[in-house]
């Protein structure tokens, strides 16, 4: 009966000391509390630069000024206007067809509608590529062929794309070059 509540507590540093061990604390949620939130400017207000000591050449770094968050100063160029096209590769994706075993052929590219979403589809460049290729390898190699099953291709992952780019608006999905042919025909992959 005295062993018992020893164990109790044997168990619990156990687990506190495994928690420890793997815990990793998410960098993102600390990062935002370091950084303070950089003050917008009212719109009648006219930014002027600040004063500084020495003119900078055209190509020297950037450097902080004391208590301007960094995130002001990584800024880098303001986004172009208008739209961007952002090419996501050439892929090829074996279609749900198990007796002629076809795949769809296709270069992918998105058209947003400014500079930071064209980022934000580049950094998530994997997932873009990986949502097409689960909802590809899932479609009926019947009703990808022609015309008709690119623009449902297309439309389908045009909605799923905009689910996922969340800043700027997706304007366009382009699938160039797509075709539904036998994975016979696919060329020979070159050796390693």
């Amino acid at each position: 009966m005295k062993q018992l509540p020893w164990i109790v507590v044997g168990l619990a540093a156990l687990a506190l000391l495994a928690f420890l061990f793997w815990y990793t604390p998410d960098q993102r949620a600390a990062s935002a509390l370091e950084v303070p939130a950089a003050a917008k400017p009212a719109a009648s207000a006219s930014i002027e630069p600040a004063p500084s000591a020495a003119p900078r050449s055209a190509n020297a770094p950037r450097t902080a000024q004391p208590g301007t968050p960094a995130a002001v100063i990584d800024a880098g160029p303001p986004d172009p206007g208008g739209p961007v096209t952002v090419d996501l590769g050439h892929h090829t994706i074996y279609l749900n067809d198990p007796v002629e075993r076809r795949v769809m052929r296709f270069t992918l590219r998105l058209t947003v509608g400014n500079g930071v979403a064209a980022r934000e589809a580049r950094l998530r460049r994997e997932e873009l590529v990986r949502m097409a290729f689960f909802l590809g390898s899932h479609r009926v190699a019947d009703g990808a062929v022609g015309q008709e099953g690119r623009d449902r291709f297309t439309n389908d992952l045009l909605e799923r794309y905009r689910n996922v780019i969340r800043s700027g608006t997706l304007d366009a999905l382009e699938l160039a070059d797509y075709e539904v042919i036998p994975s016979s025909k696919l060329p020979p992959k070159p050796p390693r």
